[in-house]
């Protein structure tokens, strides 16, 4: 459980990554994301749109990676 991303499949600075349903909805997890600073997307219901833009560096773009996984932790863990 949890969040799903195939590299091979991210082709563009659109990542399309689906969340498990038992540890939150799309909508309710960008909401979490949101609240610390990452914007995304709700795509469907499981599904979670986030995208780069020309003003986001490496480190930026690295330190976004690293929060939707600590909100996934956060959310598995009840934390």
């Amino acid at each position: 459980g949890g969040l799903d991303v195939d590299p091979a499949e991210v082709h563009t600075n659109i990542v399309i990554f689906q969340v498990d349903p038992e540890l939150s909805s799309a909508s309710a997890f960008c909401e979490r994301l949101l609240e610390a600073g990452v914007w995304t997307f709700p795509f469907s219901n499981t599904s979670v749109r986030a995208v780069t833009h020309l003003h986001i560096n490496s480190e930026q773009a690295q330190r976004a990676g690293e929060i939707i996984a600590e909100t996934a932790e956060s959310l598995a863990t009840g934390v």
